[in-house]
């Protein structure tokens, strides 16, 4: 079950990267790496420290400041991006690695086919995307439901507290939009979730997790 080596500490998740990004580093060769939504930065900081040229974007100015701040207390040099990515432009075939972690759940339907277009223009041959999303197996959709907040596309609620959408992703969704490159993990599950002291819906969170290359030309 992805995401269970944290139930022993609760804390430590921040200094600790994706387990698929992880898992397959040995897959990814050194190059470039653009981390979208990188948030507290625990991807973007671990990639730069294994020699990685990292670019991170993320629509927070605090967290964009707070990952800076703890790459020069690391003596690490990232480039970092205050923007919504849906507005970020991704150069094409830049990257050995594009990272989407919980973060295409944000977006209307329509921009996550967009984005995910992008993503897979901005790999380099052999490029890999790793990626992951909520599906509608979260304790939370069906919460969502409860409170009949009003969705605005299939499987996708307008939050009025992020004044944005959330949308969870149906089975195989994830996958479909990957599914011109090499697909070598995709899994549906659930994980434990220990990042919150005081429980918000559940213990776990449903999720698709997605690790894909571009064919070499």
């Amino acid at each position: 079950m992805r995401g269970e080596r944290n139930a022993g500490d609760p804390g430590g998740w921040q200094d600790e990267p994706d387990e698929l990004l992880e898992e397959f580093s040995d897959e990814i060769a050194v190059g470039r790496a653009l981390d979208l939504g990188m948030g507290e930065g625990r991807n973007a900081l671990w990639l730069a420290a294994r020699g990685f040229e990292v670019v991170g974007v993320d629509v927070s100015p605090a967290s964009v400041e707070s990952v800076q701040r703890l790459a020069r207390e690391r003596g690490l040099a990232l480039e970092t991006h205050v923007a919504d990515i849906r507005n970020f432009e991704i150069e094409p075939a830049s990257y050995s690695v594009i990272l989407a972690s919980a973060v295409l759940h944000f977006l209307m339907p329509a921009e996550i086919r967009e984005i995910a277009q992008q993503i897979k223009a901005g790999l380099q041959s052999d490029g890999v995307v790793i990626a992951h999303a909520f599906t509608v197996d979260d304790p939370s959709y069906e919460a969502r439901q409860g409170q009949r907040l009003p969705l605005v596309a299939q499987n996708t609620f307008l939050l009025p507290d992020l004044d944005g959408p959330l949308h969870y992703f149906g089975c195989g969704e994830l996958r479909s939009l990957f599914d011109d490159l090499d697909v070598f993990y995709y899994a549906e599950e659930r994980h434990i979730d220990t990042r919150h002291d005081d429980p918000h819906y559940h213990a776990y969170h449903a999720g698709a997790f997605l690790a894909a290359r571009k064919s070499g030309d």
